[in-house]
């Protein structure tokens, strides 16, 4: 693995200090926090942040990504940390897309990373149940089959899991598998039946909890 930088590296990792630094300061973490907002984050701003190719940047470019891999992940990141900027990027285009890659389904991914990409849908994995992560200490449990699974469990700090439109449950053995049905927030199920073509079961019980920097929220499933 190289440890310079390319040409295109150098122009995206500019581009996003430009922008976080304009766009997406601290104080715009400030003021989302002194108003108790419920998002979190600025949609408009992660609209725009999605443009510039933040949102789609684990996407491949077959599902409409920026395909820049980690080290453009890296480098976003580095300036959102410079900036304490508010995005559900940790949540959504690392973590969730990140699991779409390694186990979703082929229709999962069509339907799901270029909504991902394209800023229009925030997805929250759902994998903790402890207070420190313990990857591999997972008591919820899937039960069914022929396309229908209840999953049954507590799941907690689920990032940005109080805005997202998917939430993607981990069930003990699946390591991270989702080919197991998505679970589907039901006041955004309209904009994701399309994609999806069945109704959601959506039985979840959610208990929110507000984190000490006052801004993201990372609620309980249950």
């Amino acid at each position: 693995m190289s440890l310079i930088l390319t040409e295109d590296q150098l122009m995206f990792r500019d581009a996003a200090k430009r922008f976080a630094a304009e766009r997406a300061p601290v104080a715009q973490l400030r003021k989302l926090r002194d108003q108790s907002d419920g998002v979190g984050f600025d949609r408009e701003v992660w609209k725009e942040m999605a443009q510039m190719g933040w949102a789609g940047v684990l996407v491949p470019e077959e599902h409409g990504g920026a395909g820049f891999g980690y080290v453009g992940a890296g480098l976003i990141a580095e300036e959102v940390g410079r900036n304490v900027s508010a995005t559900p990027l940790l949540s959504t285009a690392v973590l969730a897309v990140t699991a779409l890659l390694r186990g979703g389904s082929a229709a999962q991914k069509e339907a799901l990373l270029p909504a991902i990409a394209g800023g229009d849908l925030v997805v929250a994995l759902a994998s903790d149940e402890k207070n420190r992560h313990a990857p591999h200490s997972i008591a919820t449990r899937a039960t069914g089959g022929g396309g229908k699974f209840k999953l049954n469990g507590r799941k907690v700090y689920v990032l940005d899991g109080h805005v997202a439109a998917v939430k993607a449950a981990r069930e003990q053995n699946l390591l991270g598998d989702l080919r197991q049905p998505l679970r589907l927030r039901r006041d955004h199920f309209e904009q994701l039946s399309p994609l999806l073509g069945r109704e959601p079961d959506v039985r979840a019980e959610e208990r929110p909890r507000r984190a000490v920097d006052g801004g993201h929220r990372r609620p309980q499933l249950v």
